[in-house]
C-alpha cells in the first residue's frame, strides 16, 4: 500500500513539472505583427533593394553617356540623395509607415523629374531617369495592392494623391516625411492606427537588418562624395586655361626664333611678350594650387559634417528601436508576471496540496477499514 501511494505522488509531481510553462519562458513577449503587416514589411524591404539598384544603374548610364561634367555631377548627387531617401523611408520599424513614405517618395520623385526641364537635370540623358522612376512607382503601387486590404490600400492611395497634389518642384526637398500627416489623415477618416512594431524577438531581428543597411548606405555616400569631388576637379576650367597658355607660349617662341635673325626690335617685343605670358602662367599655377587645397579642405569639412549627421541619425534610430522594444516589453510585463504567479500558485498546489489530499484520503480509507475490522470482530464476539 505504501509503495502504491509513493508512486502516485511521484507521478503527480512529474506531470506538474512537465506541464509548467516556467521552464519554457521566451523573449516572444509583446504583440507580434499580423500576417498582413509582415507581408508589407517583406515586400517593402524587397522593393528597397530593387529601387536602389535601378537608381544606381540609371545614374551610371547617364554618367557614361555624357561628356558634360555638370550633368555627371548632377547624376551622382541625384543618386546619393535618392538612395539616402529610400533608405530612410523603407527601413522604418512600423511596416505601414515604411509603405506610405516609400510610395510618397516615388510619387514626388516622379513628379519632379517630369516637371523640371532637361537642362536643369541631366541634359539629353534625362529620359533614362524619368523612365526608371516611373516604372518603379508603378511597380510599388501594384505590389502594395497585392498585399494590403482593399479598404486600407484605397485610403493610402487617396492620401498619396492628396500629398502629391500639394507638392511642387519648388519645394526645398521632395524627400519629405509624411508619417505624421498619414496619422492625422487616418484620424480624420475615423480609422485606427496600429503602432505595434512587433514582439521583442521581431524587433531585435529587424534591428540587425536595419543597422546593416544604414552602414551600407553610409559607405555608398562616402563613395559618391568622392566621385563628385573628382568630377569637380575635371570640370575646373583652370586646367584648360593652363594648356592654352602653354600652347600660345610655344607658338610665340617659334615665331621669335624665326624673326629674331632679321629684326632685333621684333626680338625684343617677343621677349617682352614671352616674359609676360610666363608671369601669367606662374600666377595661374599658383591659383590652381590654392584652389585645389581649398577644394580639399571644403570637401573634408563637408565629409565630416555628413558623417556626423549620419552618425546622429543612426543613434536616433537605435534609440527609437530600444524605446520601442522596452515599451513592448513593459506592456507585456504585467501579463507575464500574472502568468508566472499563476503557475507558481499551481505548482504549490500540486506539490503540497495534492499530497495532502492524497494522504488525507488514504487516512480516511485506512480509518474506515480499521472501523470495519473492529465492527467485524465485535460481531464475531457476539455470535460466539
Amino acid at each position: 500500500m505504501k509503495r502504491i501511494y509513493t508512486l502516485f505522488i511521484i507521478s503527480i509531481i512529474a506531470v506538474g513539472f512537465s506541464g509548467c510553462s516556467l521552464l519554457e519562458v521566451s523573449v516572444s513577449t509583446g504583440e507580434p505583427l499580423t500576417e498582413k503587416e509582415n507581408d508589407i514589411r517583406m515586400m517593402t524591404r524587397g522593393f528597397y533593394h530593387t529601387f536602389r539598384s535601378q537608381i544606381i544603374l540609371a545614374a551610371d548610364s547617364i554618367i557614361e553617356g555624357t561628356d558634360n561634367q555638370t550633368a555627371k555631377i548632377h547624376a551622382v548627387r541625384w543618386k546619393l540623395e535618392v538612395t539616402r531617401a529610400i533608405t530612410s523611408a523603407a527601413l522604418k520599424s512600423m511596416p505601414e509607415l515604411s509603405a506610405v513614405e516609400t510610395w510618397v517618395l516615388c510619387r514626388n520623385l516622379d513628379k519632379t523629374l517630369k516637371a523640371l526641364p532637361d537642362s536643369v537635370l541631366f541634359g539629353n540623358r534625362t529620359a533614362i531617369a524619368r523612365n526608371t522612376v516611373d516604372k518603379l512607382e508603378k511597380q510599388y503601387r501594384c505590389q502594395l495592392a497585392e498585399v494590403m486590404d482593399k479598404e486600407r490600400f484605397a485610403l493610402m492611395n487617396e492620401f498619396v494623391e492628396l500629398h502629391s497634389m500639394a507638392f511642387t518642384p519648388d519645394t526645398p526637398s521632395y524627400l519629405s516625411n509624411p508619417s505624421s500627416e498619414w496619422i492625422e489623415f487616418l484620424k480624420e477618416k475615423g480609422e485606427d492606427y496600429k503602432r505595434s512594431v512587433g514582439s521583442v524577438s521581431e524587433v531585435i531581428a529587424d534591428a540587425g537588418d536595419r543597422v546593416e543597411r544604414y552602414a551600407d548606405q553610409v559607405s555608398k555616400d562616402l563613395s559618391y562624395g568622392k566621385e563628385i569631388w573628382e568630377y569637380r576637379l575635371e570640370e575646373d576650367s583652370i586646367y584648360g586655361k593652363l594648356n592654352y597658355r602653354l600652347d600660345e607660349m610655344k607658338h610665340n617662341f617659334d615665331r621669335m626664333v624665326s624673326g629674331m635673325e632679321h629684326l632685333p626690335e621684333i626680338s625684343d617685343c617677343m621677349l617682352d611678350s614671352l616674359g609676360q605670358q610666363a608671369q601669367e602662367i606662374m600666377e595661374l599655377m599658383t591659383l590652381i594650387v590654392d584652389e585645389t587645397f581649398n577644394n580639399v579642405d571644403y570637401q573634408r569639412k563637408e565629409m565630416q559634417q555628413y558623417i556626423s549627421e549620419e552618425r546622429k541619425s543612426i543613434l536616433e534610430e537605435m534609440r527609437g528601436m530600444a524605446n520601442d522594444s522596452l515599451r513592448t516589453l513593459m506592456d507585456a510585463l504585467p501579463g507575464l508576471v500574472g502568468q508566472i504567479t499563476g503557475w507558481i500558485i499551481l505548482l504549490v498546489v500540486v506539490v503540497f496540496g495534492v499530497p495532502f489530499m492524497a494522504g488525507f484520503g488514504l487516512g480516511k480509507l485506512h480509518e474506515r477499514q480499521h472501523i470495519r475490522k473492529r465492527e467485524k470482530k465485535g460481531t464475531n464476539s457476539m455470535q460466539e
